[in-house]
């Protein structure tokens, strides 16, 4: 292991360094050969729930002005292209409006985390938590709670992917899955998400899926 870290100082609360001095993996070390095991025993009926939303919702770019839905195309000749999951129902508003988004809906719609709530971060510290998921728009809210003083856009994105190395994941199709969990008292399952194999990406889309 190399003893000489690739970081001069260690954020206040953060996990660097707890997994080596050149980890990059943040809390998925603690994604242990056991753990999977525990997520396999929790499959006894079999089925799959896909969480992932359709990529070419919501449509447009009304949930993020800088943010395009993906093109389909076909291959370029000749040229050079360059665990815990939160359910609002955010998903089904988004599905309902049927690639035409009323963004002022969007943005009044369902619930959402206050990343500026100590005790939330502090439970999140505690937790053990690898991965964050919510089926809204940036899992917490956005444009975040105003706080006087010096301080990140996205209090919690800075708090678990900055500092903690715990994942999060936005706007997943996460309503099937939680109404057959309440429907038979359950509330954990097996959930595989692997993110696209390109080295060095950040914020790869995925394609969860559920079994329960």
């Amino acid at each position: 292991m190399n003893a000489s870290p690739r970081w001069k100082r260690r954020p206040e609360g953060s996990t660097w360094g707890d997994f080596g001095a050149d980890d990059q993996l943040g809390r998925l070390n603690l994604l242990t050969p056991e753990k999977v095991r525990q997520g396999v025993a929790e499959v006894r009926e079999g089925l799959s729930f896909c969480l992932s939303l359709p990529l070419d919702y919501p449509g447009g770019n009304a949930l993020n002005p800088r943010r395009y839905p993906p093109v389909l195309r076909p291959t370029l000749r000749s040229k050079r292209p360059n665990m815990m999951l939160l359910h609002t129902g955010f998903d089904e508003v988004l599905l309902e409006m049927r690639k035409e988004p009323d963004a002022e809906v969007l943005r009044n719609s369902c619930a959402a985390l206050n990343g500026r709530d100590p005790r939330l971060l502090d439970w999140i510290t505690r937790s053990g938590l690898c991965a964050l998921i919510a089926d809204n728009y940036a899992v917490e809210v956005f444009p975040s709670v105003r706080h006087a003083g010096c301080c990140a856009a996205l209090p919690l994105h800075e708090h678990c992917l900055f500092k903690l190395g715990v994942n999060l994941g936005e706007l997943w199709q996460l309503s099937p899955l939680a109404r057959w969990l309440r429907e038979h008292q359950r509330y954990r399952f097996l959930l595989t998400a692997p993110p696209l194999r390109l080295p060095g990406a950040v914020g790869s889309p995925a394609t969860p899926v559920a079994t329960v």
